[in-house]
């Protein structure tokens, strides 16, 4: 039970820093460990969607402040 436990633990350490290019093991299982994994995987899927706003936010204000040197 604890190899699972520390491997979904490395998951959610990898996605506090935003590294959101992991696979989430354990997705198929039908137990608690199995649970926890699709919870991380929402977890990965909502911060890759922030990462994304934040990216075209970015971009935006790059644009704007661009524009309004010229």
């Amino acid at each position: 039970m604890i190899a699972p436990l520390n491997k979904l633990n490395a998951a959610m350490q990898a996605l506090a820093t935003n590294h959101t290019n992991i696979d989430i093991p354990f997705l198929q299982r039908e137990d608690e460990v199995g649970e926890v994994a699709r919870s991380i995987k929402v977890f990965k899927q909502n911060s890759q969607e922030l990462l994304g706003l934040q990216k075209s936010m970015e971009d935006k204000i790059t644009l704007q402040t661009q524009s309004l040197r010229e």
